[in-house]
């Protein structure tokens, strides 16, 4: 589980992230990005449908592999910004490592990660 000042929380903080327009995407993720100002600490959120499998046992693996991940690279992640990660429907073919792997190539892409 990642750390509760880490964690996206409430109603209104999900619908402000799911209308963001800002999206960044990979063959293996989608992630909706919203920056705040004066944010201490980036929230992430993480989502995985029955789009990606329709066994629940597949989709909780997925979401503690997204979730360890992020938790992995939660020290270089810069402040001030809520995320919301979703698999997409190849995730459930993927291995721990390309987890890890997508997750780091994402946020490397979207910028959010310090260096």
């Amino acid at each position: 589980m990642l750390p509760a000042p880490y964690r996206l929380r409430g109603k209104r903080n999900f619908q402000r992230v799911q209308a963001s327009p800002h999206v960044v995407r990979t063959k293996l993720l989608a992630m909706r990005i919203v920056r705040r100002n004066g944010g201490r600490t980036a929230r992430v959120s993480i989502a995985v449908g029955r789009w990606v499998s329709k066994r629940a046992v597949d989709r909780n693996r997925i979401t503690r592999w997204l979730r360890e991940s992020v938790r992995i690279l939660l020290p270089r992640l810069r402040s001030g910004v809520d995320l919301r990660l979703s698999a997409t429907a190849p995730a459930a073919y993927y291995s721990y490592r390309q987890c890890v792997v997508g997750v780091e190539t994402l946020l490397k892409k979207a910028d959010l990660l310090q260096k």
